[in-house]
């Protein structure tokens, strides 16, 4: 008898850990997201014009790129990625990737997109899988996705004609997290810039949780949650990590972090600068806050002066990581030159 009442003590033990770490596994990966109309109202936007875009072309990115994946993320299914693609008239020889944070659309990426049309750059910005209009069900935060932007990057090298070299990624949150792992598949990438992003998935999920459950809860339930995630989605949680990959970055990187980021703490971006030690990078910590981060205070006159085409590729970015006492939220409130700054003309090294 005490053996029947331990087995269905256990079991009833088991389900309702079961059940907790099912419910835990939904969060990770069937997050609600925004559909478009409602990202723009989140944002704010009223349309494109808002950041002196012209109207995009809407498109959709399948398997027919499915070549350009490196051969471990062959077993990702090539989902449908849409996009806007706006074509600068400018025809300078660049382009640039676009990438928004967790739950939004390709509206979050377009507060950066004035930083590179003003110096006639095409620009392509993306819904990542299971967000918008993209393909997918469930969310991975870069374990899939960074295998879905090799796909993006070969199509806008048929859209344009431009070289990997002539071509950049720029993502927050989220976004900066997936470029940050894509630029350590693609070495002939021109640059990657990450705004806020975390340096892996656990580690943020954790700090999270505790605020919103409690540690003994996340402690109990994280384990569970995570392996069902993981299996739901085909995925393993602690191989998305962008600080593990940034060893492995070999272009120019430009780290951006709010101090006053309570959701993604800055010290993420912290750890991601110190695992990138091969040339160029840069890491400003400023409290300009994401709220403030975009159209009216991201310097749109001045970052980037020097993006054309004959100065947009490695040889010419001349990052020097120095001692350096200028910060990326001064460059990015516009009160230095950031094309003086890509040109090496001010260290950056100092974070404020």
């Amino acid at each position: 008898m005490r053996k029947i009442k331990l087995i269905i003590t256990l079991s009833v033990l088991a389900l309702i850990y079961f059940s907790g770490a099912w419910f835990f596994s939904n969060i990770i990966i069937h997050f609600k997201q925004r559909t478009l109309d409602e990202d723009r109202t989140n944002l704010k936007y009223t349309s494109v014009a808002d950041v002196g875009l012209p109207q995009p072309e809407a498109v959709r990115i399948g398997d027919e790129f499915a070549d350009a994946v490196s051969p471990a993320g062959r077993a990702t299914e090539p989902l449908p990625i849409a996009a806007w693609f706006f074509a600068n008239p400018a025809r300078a020889a660049c382009g640039v990737i676009l990438h928004h944070g967790h739950s939004g659309t390709r509206w979050g990426g377009l507060k950066y997109a004035p930083l590179f049309w003003k110096r006639g750059c095409s620009i392509l910005a993306v819904d990542a899988r299971y967000h918008g209009e993209s393909g997918g069900d469930c969310g991975s935060y870069g374990y899939h996705e960074r295998y879905d932007m090799q796909r993006v990057i070969a199509y806008l090298q048929k859209k344009t004609g431009l070289k990997k070299n002539q071509i950049g990624l720029f993502g927050e949150s989220m976004g900066a997290a997936i470029v940050l792992m894509t630029a350590a598949l693609e070495p002939e990438l021109a640059f990657v810039g990450a705004d806020s992003p975390y340096r892996g998935l656990r580690p943020v999920m954790v700090e999270r949780g505790v605020k919103q459950y409690g540690p003994i809860i996340i402690g109990a339930m994280l384990p569970g949650a995570v392996l069902l995630a993981d299996v739901r989605c085909s995925m393993d949680i602690d191989e998305i990590s962008p600080e593990d990959q940034a060893a492995h970055i070999r272009i120019p990187v430009f780290l951006s972090h709010s101090a006053s980021d309570d959701g993604t703490l800055p010290e993420h971006s912290r750890k991601i600068f110190d695992r990138k030690n091969f040339g160029w990078k840069n890491f400003g910590r400023k409290n300009f806050g994401r709220k403030n981060f975009g159209r009216k205070n991201f310097g749109r006159k001045n970052f980037g002066r020097n993006f054309s085409g004959r100065n947009f590729g490695r040889e010419n970015f001349g990052w020097k990581i120095l001692a350096g006492k200028i910060s990326a939220g001064k460059i990015l409130a516009g009160k230095i030159s950031a094309g003086k700054f890509l040109a090496g003309k001010f260290s950056a090294g100092k974070i404020l």
